[in-house]
Order: structure tokens, then C-alpha cells, then sequence
């Protein structure tokens, strides 16, 4: 998993709680990595603040064998469930091909999920990619219809506003309710901070003018 800061997972757990929404989705434009650190950190955060939680891992890689159909009902049942701390459990799945049928039912799935409410007061969902669909994992989509609403894991600098145009546009035609957008910040530098940086080795003859150059843009408005 990557790393994230604890003040962002502490952001998402806010949007969770204020939200009075207990099932909840989580996925991104391309990054599987990012939504998977985030899925979890948040999980840990719920679990250790007291509240029950169960977390259901849906962007594992598909089994290449066929093996036999297994019911919506038996792949996310109690022998698949595993305690992790004390308040979180986790389903990790590892589908195999008829899988794909069975979480293309969503209404089934939002019945399963309804289910498991009486046990749990929230329950998070790690969602693949909506741009970056890989044939060989479930589709984001019909799993995110079943969920009372989704966040959008985001990394700050790289996800382009058309992308985030086109995620919005898939996720709406699913039927999909969008709670918010999450801005991850790991490795994100802004034109400011990369100006001053230039500015400390091109302007180092000068050190009052570079002085002058590194202020200026780390407290710019307009460049961060």
C-alpha cells in the first residue's frame, strides 16, 4: 500500500460520518493503489474510534479458472469474512469468471449489503477504477450503484479535469450517487514550491534575489 497521510484519511472519515450514509464506496479515475491505502486507512481510523466496520476488498485480479458458479450470497457470507482488529472485519475476494455476472446484479447486492447492517455501522467498499477498467476485475460500476454513495480518491496534480468529467459522467449513468472528491496530496508539488526550487540552484550567485524569487512564489496565490 502507499502511503497517506493521517490528516487525509481523517478527511474521509468525516465525509463518512457527516454523512449519515453507511454503506460507502471508494474509487478513483485510474489509481487502485491510492483507493486501496485509502479504504484501509479509513477502516483502521472507524475501527479505532469504536465504530464497527466491515471492509469488502472488490478489486482483486479475476481466477482464470472457470471452477462453479457460486452465489452473490455465498461470496460474501460469514466463511469469507475475516477479523482483523478489534471493530473491522474484511471480505477480500478472489472472483473467479461467473463472478462477473453475479456482482452485475446490483439490487442483489445492495440486499446482501442491507444484511449486513444489523452487524456492522458501516461498510466500506474498494472499488476499482472507473477509467482504468481491466478485464480482469470486476466492473466499478454496477458495485458502486449499490452503495449509498461513492467518494473519489483523487491525486492532487495528475487527475485532469476531463477525467474527472468523464468519471462523473459514467458514474451518474450507473445510477451512482457521488458524495464527494478526496484530494490526495502524496507527492504533489506546486508550481510555487517547484519555481523556489529552481529558483534555490539558478539564482544561487545571487542570494538576495533568490531569497526574493523563493518568497515570492511559495506565498503566491496565483501559483499554489
Amino acid at each position: 500500500m502507499t502511503n497517506v497521510d493521517l490528516r487525509q484519511i481523517e478527511d474521509v472519515v468525516i465525509a463518512i460520518s457527516s454523512a449519515e450514509k453507511r454503506i460507502v464506496g471508494l474509487t478513483s479515475a485510474e489509481s487502485d493503489r491510492l483507493v486501496d491505502s485509502v479504504a484501509w486507512g479509513a477502516a483502521e481510523f472507524l475501527a479505532r474510534s469504536g465504530r464497527s466496520v466491515l471492509l469488502i476488498d472488490l478489486q482483486q485480479v479475476i481466477r482464470e479458472d472457470q471452477g462453479s458458479a457460486c452465489p452473490l450470497s455465498d461470496m460474501l457470507g460469514d466463511r469469507n469474512i475475516t477479523h482483523k482488529q478489534q471493530g473491522l472485519d474484511v471480505i477480500t475476494l478472489t472472483p473467479d469468471p461467473e463472478s462477473r455476472y453475479a456482482f452485475a446484479d446490483t439490487a442483489q447486492l445492495r440486499t446482501i449489503l442491507d444484511g449486513f447492517l444489523e452487524v456492522y455501522q458501516f461498510i466500506l467498499l474498494e472499488l476499482g477504477p472507473v477509467l482504468a477498467v481491466s478485464p480482469a476485475k470486476l466492473n466499478p460500476l454496477p458495485l458502486g450503484g449499490a452503495c449509498d454513495y461513492l467518494l473519489l480518491i483523487c491525486p492532487r496534480g495528475s487527475t485532469k479535469r476531463s477525467q474527472l468529467r468523464s468519471v462523473v459522467d459514467k458514474l451518474r449513468a450507473a445510477r451512482c450517487t457521488i458524495g464527494g472528491v478526496i484530494l490526495n496530496e502524496d507527492h504533489y508539488s506546486s508550481m510555487g514550491v517547484e519555481v523556489a526550487s529552481i529558483a534555490s540552484w539558478l539564482l544561487s550567485p545571487m542570494p538576495q534575489l533568490r531569497r526574493r524569487v523563493q518568497n515570492w512564489a511559495v506565498n503566491s496565490d496565483l501559483l499554489n
